[in-house]
């Protein structure tokens, strides 16, 4: 998937989630590699290309994956950031690495399907959390870690 097209699918998403009679403010920038939405809600960062994962813990970095776009939502009550990665690896290699990411994580969910495997888990004092969204397709395997924290 081109570079635009993961970001007008994102903001797609995030316009449809937060459609209604709110005002919000739409910033896109040069290029069309980074859409930010503003509301009184808070703010959603949709970004392509030259993302930066820094803020993902090093533990839930699939090694060697590349990154290829993140989505950073922030609230009053807390934030979070969408990861999309992609690797060569295996599909089953990938879900056994993020189950074992965390393991002091309690609170532990896996739904695993026929094309994709979704993992949640949380610290046991509700602070911090993941979700991973594991998908294969065309000798690739795609990862999305969403990463949340509360203030």
């Amino acid at each position: 998937m081109h570079k635009k097209h993961v970001v007008l699918l994102a903001l797609a998403s995030v316009l449809g989630v937060g459609c209604g009679r709110r005002e919000r403010r739409i910033t896109v920038a040069p290029g069309g590699t980074q859409v930010k939405v503003q509301t009184s809600q808070g703010t959603a960062t949709i970004t392509a290309g030259q993302a930066d994962i820094s803020g993902l813990p090093p533990q839930l970095r699939y090694p060697g994956a590349t990154l290829v776009s993140t989505t950073e939502v922030q609230t009053p009550e807390g934030a979070g950031k969408a990861y999309v990665l992609e690797t060569t690896d295996s599909k089953q290699a990938v879900v056994q690495f993020y189950k074992n990411a965390m393991p002091d994580w309690g609170n532990k969910v896996t739904t695993e399907g026929s094309e994709s495997t979704v993992i949640m888990a949380a610290a046991s004092d509700g602070s911090q959390g993941m979700n991973v969204g594991v998908t294969a397709e065309r000798g690739k395997t795609q990862v999305t870690v969403v990463y949340w924290h509360n203030r």
